[in-house]
C-alpha cells in the first residue's frame, strides 16, 4: 500500500477548516471542543488533527488542547531561542486537555504532525497601537 502523505490541521474556537475531514468528523470534534469546554470551565480550547500513515496504528489522531496561559507562554519563551522542537513539546504537554496522547508521546507524529502546529498557536492577535 502506498505511503499517504501526513497531513495536519488545526481547529480552534469550533471553527473547522479542514477539507480532508468528513462532516461527521468535523461535527464530533466540535461537540468535544464544546463539551471540554463547559466540562473544564475553559475558554479557549482547539484541537490538531493528524493523518496517520501506513505505519500509524490509527488513521487519524486527534487531540485538544487549552489555549496557553501566561506561565506556558513565558516558559515556552525561555526554550524557544534554545531549541524550538523542546519548547513546542513542553508547551504541548502543559496545555494538552484530552485525546490521542500519540500527539505528544510519539516523536515522529510529534515532529511531523504536532510540532508545525504549536507556532500557529502561538502567533499574535491583530492588534494596533494607537497613540492620542
Amino acid at each position: 500500500m502506498a505511503k499517504q502523505k501526513e497531513e495536519t490541521s488545526m481547529v480552534e474556537n469550533e471553527t473547522i477548516d479542514v477539507s480532508n475531514l468528513s462532516e461527521e468528523q468535523q461535527n464530533a470534534i466540535k461537540a468535544k471542543i464544546a463539551e471540554i469546554k463547559a466540562k473544564n470551565n475553559i475558554k479557549r480550547v482547539f484541537a490538531i488533527v493528524v493523518e496517520g500513515d501506513d505505519e500509524d496504528d490509527k488513521p487519524m489522531y486527534v487531540g485538544y488542547f487549552r489555549n496557553p496561559n501566561i506561565m506556558h507562554f513565558s516558559a515556552y519563551m525561555s526554550f524557544v531561542t534554545k531549541d524550538a522542537v523542546q519548547a513546542a513539546l513542553n508547551l504541548a504537554k502543559s496545555t494538552f486537555v484530552e485525546g490521542d496522547r500519540e500527539l505528544i508521546d510519539d516523536d515522529d507524529i510529534f515532529l511531523r504532525g504536532t510540532f508545525d502546529r504549536f507556532s500557529a498557536i502561538m502567533e499574535r492577535r491583530n492588534s494596533e497601537l494607537v497613540k492620542a
